[in-house]
């Protein structure tokens, strides 16, 4: 049986809508990493904290899920046989666009942070080991998973890790999806122990049931052709009603990001999102600039650390102490840093475009 087939009209529309989606998806992820977790100490800008909560921790949060199940959409579709073939072809593809950009770009913020602790140490907590103390273990970690945190040296690199290990489990997860029925309960199961918001959702931080529950509805779309349901304005009713009680859910909790109404929060926004824009591109013609759209991948391997430097910097300059001022580097340092990767990724492309092809793992 072949691993190819023609695309339907409804692929076209969910390929079209992926495309649309990427580049404001990453101005998502640079949001969530925006939010300033010092300001939570600062009984006087509670006003900020909670909005920039909102924004940052909840709104932003549309971005991961809905990469996550693009993702699972593209890794399984054409698939009508996981073969051993298809399997190494797909390994040996996911090589040159995972595993290269990822060590590559774990390796430049190791860099980045040697230098940092060489010429200006006052930037760093000191709760670090310096790197060129490093052991043998703690380069380890640096590339997998640095020690109390779930990430990489490259904070949001982490999704590309998860992402690695779900592709080598692959083929276990075609078996289980290539039945409709047992697919869709296996997908329902995934979700129903996210939301219970149990431990076992941190025990494996590579391996978590929201991150495959997100990659696995992806897969079983593709391999079933599945479609987006027909565009009704009261659905999107419905489901931004249930959005804003969540979001209050989440308050009522008092913030807590292990509840039950954050995370319907989350599913039901990530939804949305991808139900209106499905739309908008196939109805009303949306459509991203592609200069937009090309640097999305920069955006995200890069933001991270100059992202976390101005802040640091802002804060320290001018010592905030009210809410404007807080909203005022919020934002300054969201737009700064959203704007200097698209531009540094224009000009490295511009003067080294065969190793910006490489090292972006030919995207």
């Amino acid at each position: 049986m072949k691993n190819c087939r023609i695309a339907s009209n409804e692929e076209n529309n969910l390929l079209n809508t992926f495309a649309f989606l990427r580049f404001p998806l990453m101005v998502c992820v640079v949001l969530c990493h925006s939010f300033m977790e010092s300001a939570m100490a600062n009984g006087e800008v509670e006003c900020f904290v909670k909005s920039s909560f909102v924004l940052s921790k909840i709104i932003a949060r549309v971005a991961v899920p809905n990469f996550l199940f693009i993702s699972g959409y593209l890794f399984f579709r054409n698939v009508d046989s996981f073969t051993p073939r298809l399997y190494c072809d797909k390994l040996k593809r996911r090589l040159r666009s995972l595993v290269v950009p990822y060590l590559f770009w774990n390796a430049v913020v190791i860099l980045l942070y040697f230098i940092g602790q060489s010429l200006a140490p006052q930037l760093f907590s000191g709760n670090q080991t310096r790197v060129c103390d490093y052991s043998f273990v703690e380069w380890v970690q640096a590339f997998w998973r640095v020690s109390g945190t779930v990430s990489p040296i490259n904070p949001p690199l982490w999704y590309m890790r998860n992402l690695m290990v779900m592709i080598l489990l692959s083929p276990i997860l075609y078996q289980v999806l290539r039945n409709r029925v047992v697919g869709a309960l296996f997908v329902v199961t995934m979700l129903s122990l996210w939301l219970s918001c149990l431990p076992l959702n941190r025990a494996l931080v590579w391996l978590t049931p929201k991150f495959t529950f997100f990659f696995s509805l992806g897969a079983w779309f593709a391999l079933h052709r599945a479609e987006i349901p027909r565009f009704r304005y009261w659905v999107v009713a419905v489901g931004l009603l249930l959005y804003v009680a969540a979001i209050v859910g989440v308050f009522v909790g008092r913030g807590r990001v292990d509840n039950m109404a954050y995370e319907v929060a989350i599913l039901v926004g990530s939804a949305i999102t991808m139900y209106v824009a499905h739309y908008g591109v196939n109805s009303k013609g949306w459509r991203m600039p592609e200069w937009l759209s090309l640097s999305y991948f920069f955006v995200f391997v890069f933001h991270a650390i100059p992202l976390a430097l101005s802040q640091r910097l802002m804060l320290r300059i001018f010592a905030p102490d009210n809410n404007a001022e807080y909203f005022a580097i919020y934002f300054a340092c969201f737009v700064l840093i959203l704007s200097l990767s698209i531009g540094v990724f224009y000009l490295l492309k511009r003067l080294f475009p065969r190793l910006v092809a490489v090292v972006l793992g030919d995207r």
